[in-house]
């Protein structure tokens, strides 16, 4: 149950449990740095050494590559979501008995918008120190960007999100042997997000009403923040046809420094803060995760690939938020994500059709990073991707990678309450279409 003091709290946790771009992955992470992976769900990605994209799949790869080289991609989201059996109702009101009141409102679904997302790598086999080499991208993580229609029915839980993490990352690799290489990386991080409400005040829930009420509250928080992780890598050809690599991936703390305004919050509503703007600071961990590939050449033309990813959701469990100036000097309070580790698991296969064609596909299964009852501004659940894609080789130098994924997740069933609106209910049913390309060049 929560408090009054814990209104923007409320908000915050809402929003950290959607998804945008993210349907390749659980909750707010993205993986859609290389198109050649993604043709493959991701399967085998942390031993694919075909272009710059290594820099991210797997740093140790870089040492494998064939003269310097760059890639670059872009990806576009296109998603659909389906709500059904919305409902909301305040809390109980004692004017009038402890009655609970229906709120109105619409429920169109769609509020994650269609969007693009880019990334570029530059990898330099060879730097001058015999089996050393290094690379640089740049690339985005984690992201997101709902916007609920005015008039939404949960618009007391949750209304417009958007988070961004853009990083940039330089790494090395080291060939210890032909059958061993070690990578590493550093990631310079920046996020910025911003985080809308609505709040219910309490002569408000006597006049409820489909549409905007001019009388309800509105808060919103905006901030960022440059934070540093690392990652780690090793390939390891096992024989010349077992290839094995494994990534890890630091977690990353940020806080998120700026401002929350509160639009028509009057002091009916018994917050330490009213309508106005003040100083304010998010703390947010993106969590940590472990990958091992495989990839076994059947035939010198034919490839099966697998991948484990683990991701530390559990990390992420609380959001610490501190709002300066207000009527109690600094406000602090923190929430619970309720976020669970999560397993994905990836297979795919490759097939050489003529020397300038590869053909791919693949199938992942990503668990679920909320329990019973997820957020109610974009609930995710287990979620299951489909995927094919080629490589076209125009010449010794240049090549493209393309892909398409259908991604598609059980119904998340929501059931939230805050302490200055009520309780909301509703069924969702998430699915994307993804496609995806990468120019590649050798020099």
């Amino acid at each position: 149950m929560f408090s009054k003091k814990s209104t923007l709290a409320v908000c915050i946790t809402a929003a950290l449990t959607g998804v945008t771009g993210s349907a390749f992955a659980a909750a707010f992470q993205l993986n859609y740095q290389s198109t050649g992976a993604i043709a493959l769900a991701n399967a085998g990605r942390a031993t694919l050494t075909n272009d710059a994209s290594v820099v991210y799949t797997n740093p140790a790869g870089i040492s494998r590559l064939d003269g310097q080289q760059v890639s670059a991609n872009v990806s576009g989201v296109f998603p659909k979501t389906d709500i059904t059996y919305p409902s909301a109702a305040t809390n109980p009101v004692a004017a009038i008995g402890g009655t609970q009141i229906n709120l109105g409102g619409t429920a169109e679904g769609d509020a994650v918008k269609d969007s693009a997302l880019a990334s570029a790598f530059w990898a330099i086999p060879n730097i001058g120190v015999e089996g050393l080499s290094a690379g640089l991208g740049f690339y985005q993580p984690f992201g997101f960007n709902a916007d609920y229609e005015n008039s939404y029915i949960g618009r007391y839980w949750g209304d417009k999100t958007e988070l961004a993490v853009l990083t940039l990352q330089p790494s090395v690799s080291y060939a210890i042997d032909d059958t061993l290489s070690l990578g590493a990386g550093v990631t310079i991080n920046y996020a910025d997000g911003k985080l809308t409400r609505r709040m219910l005040a309490p002569l408000d829930v006597l006049y409820p009403v489909q549409g905007l009420n001019p009388n309800n509250g509105m808060q919103s928080l905006i901030g960022d923040d440059v934070a540093y992780g690392w990652n780690f890598g090793a390939l390891w050809d096992i024989t010349p046809e077992l290839h094995l690599g494994a990534v890890y991936r630091s977690e990353v703390d940020y806080d998120l420094e700026g401002s929350v305004r509160f639009s028509n919050v009057g002091a009916a509503l018994g917050l330490p803060f009213t309508t106005g703007q003040y100083d304010a600071s998010l703390s947010l961990t993106t969590p940590e995760s472990y990958e091992v590939s495989a990839t076994y050449d059947v035939s010198p033309t034919t490839k099966l690939h697998g991948t484990w990813m683990r991701t530390n959701w559990s990390s992420a469990k609380t959001l610490p938020i501190s709002i300066q100036g207000t009527a109690v000097g600094t406000f602090n309070t923190a929430e619970t994500l309720g976020y669970d580790d999560t397993n994905l698991y990836a297979v795919g296969v490759s097939w050489q059709q003529t020397d300038r064609l590869g053909l791919k596909a693949g199938f992942a299964v990503d668990e679920a990073v909320t329990g019973l009852h997820p957020s109610a501004r974009i609930p995710t659940a287990k979620r299951y991707l489909h995927t094919i894609g080629a490589n076209y080789m125009f010449n010794p130098k240049t090549s493209i990678d393309l892909a398409y994924i259908y991604a598609h997740e059980d119904k998340a069933h929501v059931s939230a309450t805050n302490a200055d609106s009520g309780t909301y209910n509703a069924t969702f049913q998430n699915r994307a279409n993804i496609i995806s390309a990468q120019l590649n060049y050798k020099f």
